[in-house]
């Protein structure tokens, strides 16, 4: 029998999924490793879409801003945002249509190796980080591998902290 079963006290997960993190520096370090990858990512993908942007208007030849005044606001949404939220719902599927692919791009690939940390454990530590709900994998293809992203829970939990050592800083 398949029984969903909803997080009642999600206050309560959070603070022991906190507490293990606190307990377990390596799981942090792989946590933090993800945010950043994740930030890089964005950071890429912007870039990227920006010199696209600069590209098809430098290719539109002798037409003007003045000639097309709507040009820019119909470009605004190819631009990833990095403030934007990257939702932890996003799935991979490689039958994808390339607008859904689009989402796909937000996950990144897995970390083979991080400084400090031996692989062995870190193939231990992805696995405890995604039964704690903290990290989140996805199998892209059979040639790609896996791509993970960070849950919500894994973000909360690193803001959490992030909170707590600039309050004992200050």
């Amino acid at each position: 029998m398949n029984v969903l079963v909803d997080r009642v006290d999600r206050q309560g997960m959070i603070d022991l999924e906190l507490q293990l993190v606190r307990e377990n520096p390596s799981w942090l370090a792989v946590l933090q490793a993800y945010r950043t990858a994740q930030a890089e990512l964005l950071t890429t993908q912007a870039e990227a879409a920006g010199q696209s942007l600069q590209t098809e208007k430098s290719s539109a030849g002798n037409s003007t801003k003045d000639d097309r005044p709507d040009a820019d606001a119909s470009n605004v949404d190819t631009l990833p945002n990095a403030d934007t939220s990257i939702d932890d719902e996003d799935s991979i599927d490689s039958n994808e249509s390339p607008s859904t692919s689009k989402r796909a791009s937000r996950w990144v690939q897995r970390l083979s190796k991080l400084q400090g940390i031996e692989s062995v454990e870190l193939s231990k530590i992805h696995g405890r980080l995604i039964a704690y709900d903290l990290l989140k994998c996805d199998l892209v293809g059979q040639s790609a591998g896996m791509v993970y992203q960070l849950t919500s829970s894994g973000k909360e939990v690193l803001a959490r902290l992030c909170d707590e050592q600039l309050a004992s800083a200050a």
